[in-house]
């Protein structure tokens, strides 16, 4: 996909964003705004008088003379010398587990997704009770999300099944030399046969394989969460970008004060 493709993905899915001077920037929080792909720098001074309001910005920098924060995020590099002894006994032992029930492999129609797919994200929901497209509860709207993801681009849909039956998905799209992880939901009693464990490395597999592919962007990090100790424990790195942050320096004062723990996950001092 084209990044033009992916912000037409991101917009259809419900995504707040904008494009000012070739840029994507994508909403994060009212008026605060990051670039799309927080993982690429920005050498020139964003316009942000181009913004049809008082803008916040954040973006990663290549220097750190100019950087006053810092985006953090997990990814996955080295792909190319990736083995699955490299995870260590304990994870090749849940991998192998997995294998003896599961098999991981492309879901190429969307047809396929729809008639499997929706009985695994009302388990993982019902689990979880995650917000985003929560609207996805409803078998219509899981239908139209699976229409959208298919329709841009050529998206990489993996199914964990244990037999017939679809237990887990995992939704990944390659912009440019980066696999960016998108989706991954899986029924709760496969989640306890360690199916992540095998879709995990699958999806890692298959962009080793991949010519040209630099990295996995995983997510954004979330200051040590269980999400984020589940991927470094499985190889991810975690990335401190150099960033520059455009605010009134009045309210940048202003926060730190009143709100510590807020200016730190800002500026990106976890």
């Amino acid at each position: 996909m084209t990044a033009d493709e992916y912000a037409t993905l991101e917009l259809q899915l419900g995504a707040k964003l904008v494009k000012v001077d070739g840029i994507w920037w994508r909403r994060v929080r009212p008026f605060f705004f990051r670039p799309l792909f927080c993982y690429e720098t920005i050498n020139s001074t964003p316009p942000t008088g181009s913004f049809s309001w008082p803008v916040v910005l954040q973006y990663a920098v290549q220097s750190t003379e100019k950087a006053n924060s810092s985006l953090n995020y997990l990814i996955l590099e080295n792909l190319e010398g990736y083995h699955k002894s490299q995870l260590g006994r304990r994870r090749c032992q849940l991998l192998n587990q997995a294998a003896a029930t599961f098999v991981v492999r492309p879901i190429t129609e969307p047809g396929e997704l729809k008639r499997g797919g929706y009985e695994a994200y009302i388990s993982f929901y019902e689990r979880t009770r995650y917000g985003y497209l929560k609207e996805r509860r409803k078998r219509p709207a899981f239908e139209r999300w699976v229409e959208t993801i298919y329709n841009f681009g050529n998206p990489l849909v993996l199914g964990g099944y244990a037999g017939k039956k679809l237990n887990g998905v995992s939704v990944s799209y390659r912009v440019g030399d980066t696999v960016i992880y998108a989706t991954l939901f899986i029924e709760t009693d496969a989640l306890k046969r360690n199916l992540g464990e095998l879709m995990f490395h699958e999806l890692r597999w298959r962009a080793a394989q991949e010519p040209g592919i630099r990295q996995v962007f995983l997510r954004p990090y979330q200051g040590g969460n269980s999400q984020d100790m589940y991927y470094l424990h499985r190889g991810a790195k975690l990335v401190r970008q150099p960033a520059r942050l455009h605010v009134h320096p009045v309210l940048l004062v202003a926060l730190k004060w009143l709100l510590p723990r807020r200016h730190a996950a800002l500026v990106g001092n976890w």
